[in-house]
């Protein structure tokens, strides 16, 4: 990290502590503390959020108590409570408010440019959030060549570039991002490089971005896989190559990329500020939204940990306490799980989502049954909350899944009933999908049934739609060369199965399959 991109260490200090100023205070005949930012009415915001505002607001009040205005130290004090100001406004996307604050931080602040220069830097990234990429650029060009070192900087300006049609100076921005991503891995501790910015790709593929506007296709992508080669599961670079590829008029590669890039978005590089701003964010649905990034992240003992204090507040929101369950369940304590969904359903009898989550849970204790009793048991339970979902919510597609899926887990070898219970299945599936069911794995589950049935045209479709709706996925696409091989169709199963390879990283077991695939094809000829 850059070292001119410091937060200031005299925030640690009292409101009345005095500082010693580095340069000349604020010259005025009456020198005067800046208005405080009006936050408007209150009475629809969420009131943990005023909260937080109003105490901060308080906290510059009171450093403006400290000393008068033409005092430097005293200047000093209310910059410092000014800035802090401006993250807990930002943090809660109140961006105007935020940008106002940080700008009298900018001013009040004293010493070198390295104390206010952070602070400048995020009015710009407010401005630009707001929608004024015109300011934003203004902003952020004043602060970049004094925060050379800070990837995250440059990336902004080049946006705000972007934005405004100066593609030549947003590739020099995002050039200099990519310099300050290799300077900070190049001084990275090697045993803390795993959490060191270089393997974010994002300023890569920024400037891939700006090449590609620029008509630079072959420089656009050395650089995406550069940024693929960092991380070969980054959706923005598969987006971006995959219009690389329609470009040049190679279809079926573009195809296969754009479907990698599903939902894919631009990702600026780490903000130092950023754990500053994540303890800053207040609110019921902000919190909830960051323990949902947490569990997707894998950080499961933050995101209980997070869950259990808005219990605290809120015992009976069954939105916290089907999050609670889902985590314990993701951390496989099922008992836990079972614990906090029963709470959910006291609380809300009539909620379809909650019976939905108790019928996965069941699914799962059935697939931990130690006795064919006990499994059956559990889907008996699992099929009466699918059902009471479906009873509640019969417009939704998931309910119709999970039921699909408790009757095709409830099939026995040697059943005589198998094909009756498959009929059943799949006519759950079918009503999943005509009611826009998304869950990832509808399509290979139609596949599979299809293809227990004989039904191959079925089967290759609903597995082709199985890869474009899961491309990271390995088993998709060898599932997808298993039915290309079934219906006779060779070069689509070798074409399936390398692109297996491509999305597993090179995994021996898939290697070897799309070596037998390529034998089998062969053998066929």
């Amino acid at each position: 990290m850059d070292t001119r991109f410091v937060l200031p260490l005299l925030l640690a200090l009292p409101l009345g502590t005095s500082v010693a100023a580095a340069t000349a205070p604020i010259q005025a005949e009456e020198a005067a503390w800046p208005t405080l930012p009006d936050i408007g009415d209150t009475a629809r915001m969420d009131q943990e959020v005023v909260s937080l505002v109003q105490a901060r607001l308080d906290a510059v009040r009171k450093a403006m108590e400290s000393g008068v205005a033409s005092d430097a130290a005293a200047q000093n004090v209310v910059g410092l409570a000014f800035a802090e100001l401006g993250l807990a406004f930002e943090a809660n996307t109140m961006w105007t408010p935020a940008v106002s604050s940080y700008r009298h931080a900018g001013v009040l602040i004293q010493g070198e440019d390295r104390m206010r220069d952070p602070w400048l830097y995020r009015a710009g990234a407010c401005l630009h959030a707001i929608g004024d990429a015109e300011a934003a650029l203004t902003a952020l060009k004043e602060v970049a060549p004094r925060l050379s070192g800070t990837a995250i900087v440059h990336a902004r300006l080049g946006t705000a570039c972007y934005d405004m049609g100066l593609l030549d100076e947003a590739a020099a921005a995002w050039q200099a991002a990519i310099q300050a991503e290799q300077v900070a891995w190049d001084k990275a501790d090697p045993t803390q490089r795993a959490a060191a910015p270089i393997p974010i790709p994002a300023s890569r593929v920024g400037l891939a971005q700006i090449l590609f506007e620029q008509e630079d296709l072959a420089g656009a992508q050395a650089l995406l896989r550069e940024a693929l080669t960092l991380q070969p599961n980054y959706p923005h670079a598969h987006y971006l190559l995959g219009q690389i590829y329609a470009e040049e008029g190679r279809d079926q590669e573009a195809m296969f990329e754009l479907s990698r890039g599903l939902n894919a978005f631009p990702v600026l590089p780490p903000d130092p500020h950023g754990p500053r701003l994540s303890a800053y964010r207040a609110g019921y649905g902000n919190r909830m939204r960051f323990i949902e990034i947490d569990m997707q992240n894998g950080q499961m003992d933050k995101a209980i940990a997070g869950l259990e204090a808005m219990l605290e507040q809120r015992p009976n929101d069954h939105l916290v306490l089907n999050l609670a369950a889902r985590a314990w369940l993701m951390k496989g304590d099922f008992a836990k799980s079972l614990t906090y969904l029963q709470r959910s359903e006291t609380a809300d009898p009539t909620n379809h989502q909650t019976k939905l989550e108790l019928a996965i849970l069941y699914l799962n204790f059935a697939g931990r049954a130690q006795t064919p009793e006990l499994r059956a048991s559990h889907l008996t339970a699992a099929k009466e909350k699918a059902d009471g979902a479906l009873r509640i919510a019969p417009h939704l597609g998931n309910p119709y899944y999970y039921r699909g899926l408790i009757e095709a887990q409830s099939i026995q070898q040697n059943d005589p009933q198998a094909g009756d219970i498959m009929q059943r299945a799949l006519a759950y599936y079918q009503r999943a999908h005509a009611f826009g069911c998304k869950e990832p794995q509808l399509y290979e589950q139609m596949a599979m049934m299809y293809a227990q049935m004989g039904r191959t045209r079925e089967m290759v479709t609903f597995a082709k739609q199985n890869t474009l709706t899961s491309p990271e996925n390995p088993n998709a696409w060898m599932f997808m060369a298993r039915a290309c091989l079934t219906v006779g169709q060779g070069p689509e199963a070798i074409l399936a199965a390398e692109r297996a390879v491509a999305v597993s990283n090179n995994n021996p077991q898939v290697v070897d399959f799309a070596k037998q695939v390529r034998a089998a094809v062969e053998a066929a000829k």
